[in-house]
């Protein structure tokens, strides 16, 4: 599964709040599956998807509302792919141990060529 991580990041400007300001380049990081809410340890539900920034409403108005707030915080994703392709490499080096020439066929014929007509067990790599 790719990691993604996640980094909140202010405007490093005076209108900063404080709690924004504490939380400036905090990374989330995910194995799989994103929640929709991210969470820090200190100052709890800082993101929501469907309500957006709660970090500065909590500094604007004492409570998270939702939609109220005049962040303009924006967070930074990044998607680890290295341990999905090495596992693609892999599967690509057990398949090419398997590869023979396939027959030839007339030039211009329609006849496709089958795992069958190769030699192949199509199910072996997860084709049916």
């Amino acid at each position: 599964m790719p990691s993604v991580s996640i980094t909140w990041h202010t405007q490093h400007d005076d209108r900063v709040c404080p709690i924004c300001a504490a939380i400036d380049g905090y990374t989330w990081t995910f194995e799989g599956e994103i929640p929709d809410s991210l969470f820090h340890p200190t100052y709890g539900e800082i993101w929501n998807n469907v309500l957006g920034s709660l970090a500065h409403e909590q500094e604007q108005f004492g409570k998270k509302y939702g939609l109220l707030s005049t962040c303009r915080c924006h967070t930074e994703s990044k998607a680890e792919f290295t341990d999905l392709l090495f596992k693609l490499q892999k599967k690509i080096d057990e398949m090419k141990g398997d590869l023979i020439e396939a027959p030839d066929y007339k030039e211009g014929s329609s006849k496709k060529t089958s795992f069958e007509d190769i030699g192949i067990d199509p199910s072996k790599y997860g084709f049916e």
